[in-house]
């Protein structure tokens, strides 16, 4: 999948990001701004922007969006444009997604 020309979020992401309080929107950016794209397996790859790439791109977005981005994985399926769920990427556990 080549940034966010489409996505389509699966039953289980529109229930998880609406009960995370992640948007449509902010998906959207992520997929579209993503620098780190790691596989996890099954052909699921996680999409995060990482804090260098949101200092560089000050102009582009603004602070509120660049807070809002700052630590969402979204995990997608590329050959189908499915968002499988997004997540706060906080902690330990996720560092599996966020690794080069």
């Amino acid at each position: 999948m080549d940034g966010a020309r489409s996505f389509v979020l699966s039953a289980h992401a529109q229930e998880r990001t609406a009960r995370r309080n992640i948007s449509s929107d902010t998906i959207a950016r992520v997929l579209t701004l993503a620098n780190n794209r790691v596989h996890v397996g099954g052909g699921i790859k996680a999409c995060t922007v990482t804090r260098n790439r949101l200092q560089r791109l000050r102009g582009v977005v603004t602070i509120a969006e660049a807070e809002r981005m700052r630590s969402v994985v979204v995990l997608v399926h590329p050959a189908s444009g499915t968002v499988i769920t997004a997540f706060r990427g906080l902690g330990a556990p996720s560092r599996r997604y966020r690794r080069r």
